[in-house]
Order: structure tokens, then sequence, then C-alpha cells
């Protein structure tokens, strides 16, 4: 074997596994995520039952869980009760006035630290294809 062709080997190789390691981490962090969405999912659920979050919600959970419908009926207008109209109602005055914040610029500082780690996360990997494929 040609030196030249040696050294892009091995440079494949470590790329490779690189990326392996990368990889290993995201499914790491993926499943932590995982099981903290789960955990919260609980929390929220049991805010529900308690009438924490609203009679409506209270409702709502309790008809969740004898199976009359469920959390995508409510979102997405299915359920046609007046509980799920009321909490679509409050969703969308909501979301409405998160999405004016964020365009005013009184957006979550986290979710802008998100944004510039997935640019860099993706710009790191247009790297190393760019390595791989010269």
């Amino acid at each position: 074997m040609s030196d030249d062709f040696a050294a892009t080997l091995e440079n494949i190789r470590q790329q490779t596994a690189a990326i392996q390691r990368e990889r290993d981490e995201l499914r790491k962090e993926i499943e932590a995520e995982r099981e903290a969405n789960a955990e919260l999912k609980e929390k929220l659920i049991a805010a529900r039952r308690s009438g924490e979050l609203g009679p409506e919600w209270r409702v709502l959970q309790q008809r969740i869980d004898i199976f009359q419908t469920t959390e995508e009926d409510i979102y997405n207008g299915i359920d046609l009760s007046p509980e799920a109209r009321f909490v679509r109602k409050t969703m969308g005055e909501y979301y409405g006035r998160a999405q004016q914040e964020m365009q005013e610029g009184e957006g979550s500082e986290e979710l802008a630290e998100s944004n510039a780690r997935l640019a860099r996360e993706r710009e790191k990997l247009v790297e190393t294809l760019r390595d791989l494929l010269t």
C-alpha cells in the first residue's frame, strides 16, 4: 500500500471512530431526555388529575384515563367537549403571547443556547463529511 492510501485509510478510520463516539453520546443524551420527559409527563398527568391545572384538565384527564379521549384528540380539535375547547383556546392564547415575546427578543436564553449548539454541531458534521470526501 502506498503511504498516501494508508494515511487516507487511517484518516477514514479515525473519522469513523469519532462519528461513532458522537453517535453514542447523542444516543445517551436522547435516552436521558426520554427519561426526563417521561418523568415530566407523569408529573403533568398527576397535576391534571389533582385539578392543579384547572377543572377542565381534571375532567379531560379523567376522560383520557378511561379511554374516552386522547391528548391528541384534545389538541387537534377532534374532542369537541367544552373542556377541550377551553383548553385549546387557552393554549392558543398562550402560544400567541409566547410567539410575540420571542419576536420581541424576550425569548428563552436556553433556546438561544440550544440553537447555537445545534449550529456548531451541524458545522462539525459538515466539516467531518468534507474531510471524508476529500
